[in-house]
């Protein structure tokens, strides 16, 4: 959708309070196609799924089950006055550049939340808006969805070895906020083999060119 192509991991952190979260836009963000004064693209996680052909307004309003609102703006020394959902409220917008692209985006959020019916972010979505509008929304996904399995099925709790993740994912393991949750390219126990992890242990959403997401 308008071109827009990134990839955003959400990783739990050990005690389940907050997680952190990787981002990469790969193009589209450019400085001709934004709109707002500033130049920034803000982007939250709304509380519904994409609709039928990457209907980007049937995924609701931002994430907020605390009911905060909008009335205030959200003050990123004060968590208590930010949506769950506001991440570019909490941890600044994603920045139009000439390419339309930026290097991986990494920080912390402690209000994400993978479970509880009103709070997790599984299931939901990502919508990046260009001065108000909605202009890019995929799904938030467990990260396995998004792996190919050369000459193996894509069944099973435990992804087999050889799974490969799309370009918008690849290089991880290198972020250093991630590296305390080393999930993704290898299990939290090394011992067991080098196996990948198991669904549930992160998740992801990735932004295609055509607005869909990659499974």
């Amino acid at each position: 959708m308008n071109n827009i192509v990134a990839g955003f991991v959400f990783v739990p952190m050990k005690d389940g309070q907050g997680a952190y979260v990787a981002i990469k836009v790969m193009s589209g963000l450019t400085t001709k196609f934004a709109k707002s004064p500033t130049g920034g693209f803000e982007y939250h996680i709304h509380e519904r799924p994409v609709g039928p052909n990457n209907n980007c307004s049937a995924t609701g309003d931002h994430l907020d089950p605390t009911k905060v609102g909008v009335a205030i703006k959200c003050n990123p020394a004060k968590p208590e006055s930010c949506q769950e959902g506001d991440l570019s409220g909490k941890h600044g917008d994603f920045m139009a550049t000439e390419s339309g692209s930026l290097p991986w985006i990494t920080y912390k959020d402690y209000q994400l939340r993978f479970s509880g019916k009103e709070t997790t972010i599984a299931g939901r979505s990502i919508v990046i808006h260009n001065n108000v509008t909605r202009v890019a929304c995929a799904n938030i996904l467990p990260l396995s969805a998004f792996y190919t399995y050369p000459g193996k099925s894509a069944d099973g709790q435990v992804l087999p070895e050889d799974a490969q993740l799309p370009p918008e994912l690849q290089g991880l393991m290198d972020i250093p906020v991630l590296e305390e949750r080393a999930v993704v390219a290898t299990s939290e126990q090394k011992s067991g083999g080098g196996r990948l992890p198991t669904r549930s242990n992160v998740a992801a959403v990735v932004l295609a060119a055509a607005g869909v997401v990659l499974v």
